[in-house]
Formats: structure tokens, sequence, C-alpha cells
């Protein structure tokens, strides 16, 4: 469950920051905004958030794969970002939404793209709490003792998030190691 609350909340954190740059940016370039034209920056809004949440579902960005790897998060957001900038710049062409300041879209999406690096740190920092507390402890018992079984623990040792191998459980006659080293 926990997993899934992460992906929902980094979602909204993201979308958040999208919407918050978009009337931030908004505010600071009123003056140059027209009220006729007005029709035009809510289409960039909406295109902006439905691009941004369609390909990250595609690129698969907040998959628990990649969400519980920060390494791999970060690649893959900035993968999506630099998709997204082209796919805005691609509906601003073929739409001709030439109402639009191209100092407010760029002023967007950059403040975009810095505003996503804010998010990472912060999970970053949020991650790294969690994985090194106790509250989220992931216990674990393997059945059998074999090579396998060997991976398996050592695969839990590097998991993203804190996994506890709490033994393994095998038929006496079949012990023949008692370590996994």
């Amino acid at each position: 469950q926990f997993d899934r609350y992460l992906q929902i909340t980094l979602v909204a954190l993201d979308l958040l920051i999208l919407n918050l740059v978009y009337f931030i940016c908004q505010i600071i370039f009123a003056k140059g905004v027209h009220y006729n034209s007005s029709g035009a920056y809510f289409r960039y809004l909406t295109v902006a958030n439905a691009t941004w949440l369609l390909l990250s579902f595609f690129l698969r960005t907040y998959t628990i794969t990649h969400v519980l790897n920060f390494e791999n998060f970060t690649k893959r957001t900035i993968q999506v970002y630099l998709v997204w900038i082209i796919s805005i710049l691609i509906y601003l062409f073929f739409s001709r939404e030439l109402t639009i300041s191209r100092l407010f879209i760029i002023s967007t999406t950059g403040s975009f793209g810095f505003g996503l690096l804010i998010n990472r740190f912060i999970y970053l920092g949020i991650f790294t709490y969690f994985r090194n507390s106790d509250l989220l402890v992931k216990k674990v018992i393997i059945l059998g003792y074999n090579d396998t079984a060997k991976k398996l623990d050592s695969y839990f040792e590097q998991d993203g998030m804190n996994t506890e191998v709490m033994g393994y459980i095998e038929n006496e006659e079949n012990i023949v190691e008692l370590s996994h080293y």
C-alpha cells in the first residue's frame, strides 16, 4: 500500500509544481496577457498537464521499480521532461497559439524543470529518512536454503526500501550450511 501512496503522491506533487509554476508566471506576466487570449493560456495549461500525465504513464516514470531507485527515477524524469518540452513545442506549432508570450512559455517550461529537480531532492530526503528508519521494514522469510535462496537474500539486501530477511525455512535433513556467505 505504501508503494501505491508513494506513486500517487509523486504524481500529485509534480502536477502541483507544474500548475504552481504556471500561476506564478501568469501573475508575473499579467500585464502581457490580454483578456481575449486567456483561452489560449488555459488551453496551454490543460495541454501541459495532460501531456505530462500521458508521457509519465506511457514512459512508466512512476513505476515502483523506478521510484525506489533515485538515480533511475531522476533519469526517467529527465527523459520525460525533455519529451514533454518537445510535445509542448509541437502543440504550440500546430495549434498556432501566437497569442501566448514566448517568454511565458520559456519561463514555465524552465521553471517546471527546476521545480521537478527540487521535488526529486525533497523526495530523496524523505526516501532516505524512511529507508534509515524502522517504520517501513518488510520482514521476509525465505522458503528453502540453496543458491537461489542466497541470491534472493542478496537481492533483498539491495532492495530500495528496508527489507529484513528473518531467516530461511528448510527441512533439517537438507541443511548443510547455516550462513549465507
